[in-house]
């Protein structure tokens, strides 16, 4: 039984952006948050970069005429549509929620809505480059 390389470069890839995230936080806000290893929103996508590295992985290896590639490519466009328009206005609903609850009612007792929830075209741009480097060193290394 062989591995499914596109398996293990989409994971890798976004495992890579998960940890990139802490990174990247660190060197921009000088401050270290490890929780964002398992957080959602910031740069960047790792759900961008999981399905990108995924659909490359399959066209390098199956060729863009596979059904897997395909599959891949339909399901990773309805992943980043929703983590950009869809996560990403929930967040901005859930700060204009958080104002208004501090404005009305401050009260500790109430936990603020998460409000980094989505990606900005920004951060879903260098997802997809992200991915596509990863799934380009897999096929490289194991090709």
């Amino acid at each position: 039984m062989s591995i499914p390389w596109c398996l293990v470069s989409a994971m890798l890839a976004m495992v890579s952006a998960q940890i990139s995230k802490v990174i990247w936080h660190a060197i921009r806000y000088r401050t270290f948050k490890p929780h964002l290893l398992v957080a959602a929103g910031g740069m960047p996508s790792a759900h961008a970069s999981l399905v990108t590295s995924l659909a490359g992985s399959i066209a390098l290896w199956d060729g863009i005429q596979s059904p897997a590639f395909a599959v891949s490519v339909v399901v990773g466009l309805i992943v980043i549509h929703d983590a950009h328009v869809v996560r990403y206005n929930a967040g901005r609903h859930a700060s204009a929620l958080n104002q208004i609850q501090t404005q009305l009612e401050p009260s500790p007792a109430i936990a603020p809505h998460k409000e980094s929830l989505g990606h900005t075209k920004k951060e879903i741009v260098v997802g997809i480059l992200f991915g596509l480097g990863v799934s380009f060193l897999i096929s490289w290394l194991c090709h």
